[in-house]
């Protein structure tokens, strides 16, 4: 069977394109779920933190806001990119 030049090259940049959305998809999935079990983590080990050691505390809440400060950030550049 003969193909027209730059059919196949289409249907492997289609199909490639396929397989990226996908991946992302799966990523995107898996940080949807990771993403409330770490703040939650996060925010109980602090709790604890506060009546044994407050300074600590403080550091962990400022360096948690930081984080997903960084990573909010960063998920705007990455949308913007799509």
């Amino acid at each position: 069977r003969v193909l027209k030049p730059g059919i196949k090259p289409f249907r492997f940049q289609r199909w490639k394109a396929q397989v990226r959305a996908n991946a992302r998809a799966e990523v995107e999935a898996l940080q949807a779920r990771i993403k409330p079990h770490f703040l939650f983590n996060s925010m109980n080990t602090i709790a604890g933190l506060v009546r044994s050691d407050p300074v600590v505390a403080e550091r962990a809440v400022l360096d948690l806001s930081d984080l997903f400060r960084a990573a909010l950030g960063a998920s705007k550049s990455d949308s913007s990119l799509a």
